[in-house]
């Protein structure tokens, strides 16, 4: 397997003597030299079916789909949020939440109930097409044309216009950061969440590996939380409103994240102060950190990020979000 993607790489191109599928020779057709990041046509492949792979041992695998949504310049595709409503490491805020009505989504290692894509809890908004209802079941191979053919359909960069996806249903656009948005606007609706902590982890994620990464990552995110920020579903009035203060003020913590550029750049001189001054500054979030099980050095460790990230891109995230909310800069519609 190994030789064989060397071999290809170095070709640059799969060759049809790679492909053993019709299937998957459909797929690689697609990609033209009109193929291109944001101009592309609805790709979707069944990689696994549940009903004929199984693993070397003989158990049933799960279905796995690759899907890859349409992508237009002469239209929106809503980033992430659209490529979700298509398929259908933090401890210590978490806890605090799950208090109230339930931690925040924060985009990796959550479940949902399908029902809360589609209105509140007794308020069910129904969609256009009766096939996409939570409660429906498909009796018919996931390979079979219909399907296919409606999935491609769902996956148009065009579908949801004139309708409710994004707004009253599936993952809700508007913002940079969807999972944040979508999930404090279902808390808004009347929906709780839990969060579940084994001891054993269940899921993993990835995150950058480099810190150019996590500043173009950290940046992004600012933009898209100051969006929700400074929206007419703003965390301070819509959401205490909709959910009650402290759950309000909790999402107003993150909501306005960017805002700490402003006295953690001023924090930057204190240090040197205190010392020409003789005066101890004693760390007051460090006993959250030993509580919840972390050490000294992973406390220091976020002390040096956040140290980083508020002078620098939660600073330019700010400033990017004023200069396009007056006009001048368009930089964040750009981001993928």
């Amino acid at each position: 397997m190994k030789a064989r993607v060397e071999n290809i790489v170095e070709k640059g191109k799969v060759s049809h003597e790679c492909i053993a599928r019709d299937q998957d020779c459909e797929a690689f057709n697609k990609w033209t030299d009109a193929f291109t990041r944001q101009d592309h046509p609805t790709v979707i492949q069944i990689l696994l079916e549940s009903d004929k792979d199984k693993d070397m041992t003989g158990n049933v695998m799960p279905n796995l789909i690759y899907v890859s949504r349409e992508k237009s310049r002469t239209s929106p595709h809503h980033f992430k949020a659209g490529a979700l409503n298509v398929l259908r490491l933090f401890e210590i805020n978490p806890m605090g939440m799950d208090g109230l009505l339930g931690p925040i989504h924060l985009g990796t290692g959550c479940f949902f109930n399908r029902r809360v894509f589609f209105g509140g809890p007794s308020s069910f908004v129904p969609p256009e097409i009766l096939e996409l209802s939570p409660g429906n079941i498909v009796n018919k191979p996931i390979q079979s044309q219909p399907i296919l053919a409606m999935a491609h359909r769902v996956a148009s960069c065009n579908y949801e216009n004139q309708s409710k996806w994004g707004s009253k249903m599936g993952f809700r656009y508007g913002s940079l950061v969807e999972d944040y948005y979508t999930g404090y606007r279902l808390k808004c609706e009347g929906w709780r969440s839990i969060f579940c902590h084994p001891d054993r982890a269940a899921f993993y994620g990835n995150a950058p590996i480099n810190l150019i990464d996590v500043l173009n990552q950290n940046k992004r995110w600012a933009i898209g939380l100051l969006e929700v920020g400074f929206s007419k579903y703003n965390p301070i009035t819509f959401g205490s409103q909709a959910m009650g203060p402290l759950m309000g003020l909790a999402y107003a913590y993150s909501g306005y994240w960017a805002m700490w550029s402003i006295p953690i750049t001023i924090y930057a001189f204190i240090p040197q102060l205190a010392l020409l001054n003789g005066v101890t500054i004693f760390p007051k979030d460090f006993l959250d950190f030993l509580l919840v099980g972390g050490t000294v050095q992973s406390w220091w460790n976020d002390q040096r990020m956040w140290m980083i990230r508020g002078p620098s891109c939660y600073l330019f995230g700010l400033i990017e979000y004023l200069l396009k909310s007056i006009g001048i800069s368009k930089e964040a519609d750009k981001s993928n």
